[in-house]
């Protein structure tokens, strides 16, 4: 639609052209069009101007005055191309609903080019889903994969949180599986997948692979090594996970694990008198787990300040160990810091 707005200024640069040929036509009106051509484009392109200045803004390079996000609500307001309306809202819809991002991306959901349609309905998903609007977010989410064809790394990644906080843990395994995809942000997947379906070896060399070579910095797989370590009742390992987690810098918003879970979780395992009744807990409740709630236990009688507890098999060498359901790569690329970015801020 964008595209057909620059036609007045085209038809006055043409008229202005053609009547600049015609010697019997006043010099002055071909002057007249061209000028009114020029303010016509300097209209016209002042989103672009202004979303330029917001780009500058995110990267901390632009004078003091407005902010990023005050810049990108602007342009929206102007106008601005596709691309730049989809990726400006992506930004004001960082870990919150917002309204100018969603009036923009609505008319976007029926564009005729594929890639742009499933692009706006993964970017409105957020704000759907910050709004509170759950089953509208996945539903866009799953319309730009499977009906648009969108193979996006933030999109598969959103919906995957989306499936696990919403407890759909039969599509987020079916999506995992699905999705050929060995960024460290998957790898993690994997390995809460395998931890879903019960086989914690393979979910403790997936994480232990990505903790060889990379130091995620958001809480998740911290806590997810710390229950792989609860299984073989390795309690000084999870406590040094559990505590690796509460220190982890960023906290996406779409972050299973909270600040109030990952605290309790820690004291916890910290308490002599409740580490293993709490460690007991957490196995029988995986799924609960996974999904970012802690189930209910209560007191031992007698403290236990043991390293590890009794009775449990051998923990594996995660370090050297195989799987031969596929090889992972763990290596952090600008995409995944591209969606920890994003996704950054406060949880509760």
């Amino acid at each position: 639609m964008r595209k057909y707005t620059t036609l007045p200024g085209v038809a006055a640069v043409v008229a202005a052209a053609l009547i600049s040929f015609i010697p019997s036509m006043p010099r002055l009106l071909a002057s007249l069009l061209l000028l009114a051509s020029l303010c016509f484009f300097v209209y016209w392109t002042r989103g672009n101007i202004i979303y330029s200045k917001a780009m500058k803004a995110l990267r901390g390079r632009g004078k003091n005055g407005k902010s990023a996000e005050e810049l990108f609500e602007k342009a929206l307001k102007t106008g601005i191309p596709d691309q730049y309306a989809i990726f400006a809202s992506s930004i004001l819809l960082a870990g919150k609903s917002n309204e100018i991002a969603a009036a923009a991306l609505q008319p976007l959901t029926e564009s005729k080019d594929d890639r742009t349609r499933g692009m706006a309905k993964s970017t409105l998903s957020m704000h759907y889903w910050f709004s509170g609007s759950h089953d509208k977010a996945i539903e866009l989410a799953e319309s730009a994969i499977y009906e648009d064809g969108l193979k996006d790394r933030n999109t598969y990644t959103n919906i995957c949180c989306y499936y696990l906080k919403e407890g759909r843990t039969d599509k987020f395994r079916k999506l995992v599986g699905e999705v050929h995809d060995n960024s460290p942000v998957f790898t993690h997947f994997k390995a809460v997948s395998y931890m879903i379906e019960g086989s914690y070896r393979e979910a403790g060399i997936m994480l232990s692979r990505l903790f060889s070579e990379a130091s995620p910095s958001y809480p998740d797989p911290y806590v997810n090594f710390a229950v792989v370590h609860l299984h073989y009742g390795a309690l000084d390992k999870a406590e040094e996970y559990a505590k690796m987690a509460a220190k982890a810098s960023a906290m996406p918003e779409l972050a299973v694990y909270g600040k109030d879970f990952i605290n309790e979780f820690c004291r916890a395992l910290s308490d002599p008198e409740e580490r293993i009744p709490f460690m007991e807990a957490v196995n029988r409740n995986i799924k609960l787990i996974t999904l970012g709630k802690l189930p209910e236990w209560k007191k031992a009688d007698e403290p236990f300040t043991g390293s590890t507890a009794p009775g449990f098999p051998p923990e594996p060498d995660f370090g050297t160990g195989t799987i031969d359901r596929g090889d992972i790569s763990t290596t952090i690329t600008d995409d995944d810091e591209e969606w920890i970015r994003k996704h950054e801020g406060s949880t509760s």
